[in-house]
């Protein structure tokens, strides 16, 4: 294996880099089937490993009525509830669910994916100044025509079916 001189990263981890770069290019309903291709000629997806994903609600700052999910990923829940805690940004949040998966980074992709499709119709929504707990939050989705729970939970298991996650333990959060 050739070492990258620039970086002390492999060739193998900078065409991984690059193949995941290439994927990222496409729409949201173009790349769920492009990574999972990926997934499965037994390439890992970037620093993959267990851990939990987590689903979460927040209300927007700008209009308390609309309603924004977040779906995460932490190897530690704890620690992300705290931080959610901390944030001075993301008030009004309600914790749901957490899955514990496999491939953690993976799953949250296509979920994430899975809420901008066009068949799911949701929305990309991103706070633009930068948290006083050190984050940016991104990653969030509203949906205009009003998804309840149950929907956002069957959206979640659609894509943990598409991706062979079938052993999986959830845990209530609320």
């Amino acid at each position: 294996m050739v070492r990258c001189p620039r970086r002390g990263k492999s060739s193998r981890d900078t065409s991984r880099t690059r193949s995941i770069a290439r994927i990222r290019r496409l729409t949201a309903d173009a790349q769920i089937p492009a990574l999972l291709a990926y997934a499965r000629h037994g390439r890992p997806y970037l620093r993959e490993g267990r851990g939990y994903l987590y689903l979460n609600q927040t209300r927007s700052l700008d209009s308390p009525e609309r309603v924004i999910w977040k779906v995460g990923e932490t190897k530690n829940l704890g620690r992300r509830r705290k931080q959610y805690d901390a944030c001075d940004v993301i008030t009004q949040h309600r914790w749901f669910l957490a899955f514990h998966v496999q491939k953690r980074l993976l799953a949250e992709r296509i979920i994430q994916l899975s809420f901008l499709s066009q068949s799911a119709g949701g929305e990309r929504v991103r706070f633009d100044r930068r948290c006083p707990c050190g984050h940016r939050h991104r990653e969030y989705v509203y949906f205009p025509n009003g998804k309840s729970v149950d929907d956002v939970v069957a959206i979640i298991f659609d894509a943990l079916a598409l991706l062979g996650e079938t052993n999986f333990t959830i845990k209530r959060l609320d």
